[in-house]
């Protein structure tokens, strides 16, 4: 027998195993899925810093910067608004469209006012302080004050005032911040 004609059969090797075809392709389903979950997790991460657990995650990655202040020369233009133009301006949207300009204030505070669409609007007046808690591990910061206030020229106003902070300025925060104490800004 001449093994030159026929050199893919050898005639004294092992049968060959057959390819699973069926564990294969659902093997690279999985993979693809996997690869899918992923793509899709990062542009919800990356799109929406101001959600709790996306902002820890952007933290632990160190693809975002801590909140800077702002030199008085170096703050990004915007609009002075008082209590009752706040008033006029949100009384008016409903739930979904608050949540959405709310999510949207949070994120330009969160990239440092750089992707600004508009004016950013700076709260100014007389307000009192008629709660104040600290913030905690389901906040989007976890270290610092938040209180609610009330203002001064227009009753019907309740802000909602945040203060991030370092945990080792947390107790002077707690008695500065009282019931009853005045603010102007």
């Amino acid at each position: 027998m001449d093994y030159g004609a026929f050199r893919y059969e050898e005639p004294y090797s092992r049968p060959r195993r057959r390819t699973n075809y069926f564990a294969w392709t659902v093997i690279i389903l999985l993979l693809t899925g996997f690869a899918f979950a992923a793509w899709l997790g990062s542009f919800y991460i990356f799109d929406q810093p101001e959600r709790p657990d996306s902002y820890r995650i952007l933290q632990k990655l160190h693809k975002i910067e801590p909140p800077k202040r702002f030199e008085l020369t170096a703050a990004p233009a915007g609009e002075f608004l008082s209590a009752k133009q706040l008033y006029d301006r949100y009384v008016g949207m409903g739930a979904a469209e608050l949540a959405k300009t709310n999510a949207e204030l949070a994120r330009n505070y969160i990239r440092n006012y750089q992707q600004v669409r508009g004016l950013v609007p700076y709260v100014i007046g007389r307000y009192t302080i008629v709660a104040a808690r600290e913030l905690g591990p389901g906040d989007v910061f976890t270290s610092g004050m938040v209180t609610l206030t009330n203002a001064v020229d227009s009753g019907e106003l309740l802000m909602e005032h945040l203060y991030p902070a370092d945990p080792e300025v947390l107790p002077l925060m707690k008695q500065t911040l009282n019931v009853g104490l005045a603010l102007k800004l």
